[in-house]
């Protein structure tokens, strides 16, 4: 699962779930395009958020 999927699937748009986070929704749209660049505390924040693991969204297996 991909940060966006796991955006959608909990129903949020990139707006809400910025303003959920604290960010502006420009930051929260560069997590998205570039998810490498997310430190990890924004990580478990996400992750919280949308009730999935850190794991499930930044280090799925993409692979299969």
């Amino acid at each position: 699962m991909e940060l966006i999927e796991a955006r959608k699937a909990a129903s949020y748009t990139q707006a809400q779930a910025a303003e959920r986070l604290g960010i502006s929704r420009p930051t929260y749209r560069h997590m998205e395009a570039f998810p490498d660049s997310v430190s990890v505390e924004d990580a478990k924040r996400i992750a919280k958020l949308f009730s999935v693991s850190v794991e499930e969204i930044f280090f799925s297996d993409n692979d299969s």
